[in-house]
């Protein structure tokens, strides 16, 4: 996949939808909570990679 089709935004907005959403609700699992924080993480990555890649 070409870094060029990822809608980096979108993908940032729904992470973080889920990540409060998550963190508001009662019953929300820590394991849940560590995968959301990954795939954050993740996504940062790629995000620098992509940034990265762009300027070369």
């Amino acid at each position: 996949m070409k870094h060029t089709s990822i809608d980096f935004n979108r993908i940032s907005q729904a992470l973080a939808s889920s990540f409060d959403v998550l963190k508001n609700e009662k019953d929300a699992h820590e394991l849940v909570m560590e995968q959301l924080q990954k795939a954050r993480d993740e996504f940062q990555q790629a995000l620098s990679f992509s940034l990265t890649s762009t300027l070369k």
